[in-house]
């Protein structure tokens, strides 16, 4: 009889390393975001990063039931028309009709929390710790910082210079949402309105309640193999 780890290895890559592929896409639209800023059509070349992650994250989910593929699959294609409708609408975030802003912020988080909270439960039920697991914690966290900065973008659509000393671009909001959800708070951007205060407190508190969650889960499993 074939053992459980050489069934692992016979299966695809992208199947043997759902999480780390992920992790690694959302490694690098965060990376090269800001770099492609600094070039023409940036939009557009943002975009291509974030479809390689809405196929990486539609991956993640792709061997398990098949409702949570086809809702995946639903969310996804909202995701990247939405997407690529506003990149192709007016390039930059400052000059891309609101409707359609406020879609591709809409669909881009619906999808980031739902493939976040299938990974999320999936670290919960599983008996075992895993590399995959690891990877696919990070990957959780990362999903958190950029629904967050969705979100920030989606308040700067209905009050401008909801955040002090952003340009309006993604990558502020990327930044922003990361050090909030850190902890970090250098103090060069700040929430001006009571809405964007109000989802600051909210991701603060949601940073720190799933690394004690996490960690706990790890540990309790830990001893009980003990």
């Amino acid at each position: 009889m074939q053992s459980a780890d050489t069934d692992l290895v016979r299966q695809p890559f992208r199947r043997r390393h759902k999480s780390l592929i992920l992790l690694a896409t959302l490694l690098l639209l965060i990376l090269l975001s800001p770099l492609l800023q600094l070039i023409n059509a940036s939009k557009l070349l943002d975009m291509v990063l974030t479809t390689i992650v809405v196929a990486a994250s539609i991956n993640a989910v792709s061997h398990r039931k098949r409702s949570t593929f086809i809702w995946a699959i639903l969310l996804a294609s909202l995701t990247v028309i939405s997407g690529w409708t506003q990149a192709f609408d007016g390039g930059e975030a400052n000059t891309a009709h609101p409707i359609y802003l406020i879609l591709a912020h809409c669909f881009s988080a619906a999808l980031y929390i739902y493939i976040a909270s299938f990974l999320f439960k999936v670290i919960l039920i599983e008996d075992e710790i895993t590399v995959d697991q690891i990877f696919a914690a990070v990957a959780i966290y990362i999903f958190i910082g950029l629904t967050w900065a969705h979100f920030y973008g989606i308040t700067e659509v209905f009050q401008s210079n909801s955040i002090t000393g952003n340009d309006g671009s993604d990558p502020d909001f990327v930044y922003f949402s990361f050090v909030t959800l850190t902890t970090l708070g250098y103090g060069d951007m700040l929430p001006a309105t009571l809405m964007t205060k109000a989802l600051v407190i909210v991701e603060a508190i949601t940073g720190v309640m799933f690394v004690a969650i996490l960690i706990s889960t790890l540990v309790g499993r830990v001893n009980m193999r003990r």
